[in-house]
């Protein structure tokens, strides 16, 4: 599946934030360690170059940290990947809302044990009938995920 990064804001973005560069001066909060604290490093580097303030950016070690700051006040946004926003937005309805999306060019994959052809092939064919038969489409729906994410599976 295809997937990326959003940024999730409380529902009514009342901070107004639609893009990168809207987050320059604010607060936001990402996990630490992977690609999103590379890209929100960048965001905030750009908004220096351009003559704005940085993002302040609180990192944290795990998912339910981060998210927890939201709920707390202490950050005017999250930026994450696409899933954990879903999953949190699924469990939290109506409390939040996606900002923008900052990039959706990443693609998942069903990894499996070297020289099993046969679970590929199986892999293969359960995905395209569930394609085909709109239920992933259904799952995506409902856990707050873009169908089109699903455009990757042929």
């Amino acid at each position: 599946m295809k997937t990326g990064h959003v940024v999730m804001v409380p529902t009514g973005n009342p901070k107004g934030i639609h893009a990168a560069t809207d987050l320059c001066g604010k607060t936001i909060s990402i996990q630490t360690g992977g690609l999103v604290e590379t890209v929100s490093n960048q965001a905030s580097a750009d908004c220096t170059t351009a003559g704005s303030a940085a993002i302040n950016i609180q990192g944290y070690a795990k998912v339910a940290d981060e998210f927890q700051q939201i709920v707390l006040g202490r950050v005017d946004a999250i930026w994450e990947t696409q899933e954990a926003v879903a999953d949190w937005m699924t469990r939290n309805p109506g409390k939040y809302e996606v900002a923008f999306v900052a990039s959706q060019d990443k693609t998942y994959g069903i990894y499996y044990t070297k020289g099993k052809a046969d679970i590929l092939d199986a892999f293969s064919a359960a995905l395209k009938a569930l394609k085909a038969d709109g239920t992933l489409s259904g799952i995506a729906t409902k856990y707050n995920l873009d169908p089109k994410t699903l455009d990757a599976i042929q």
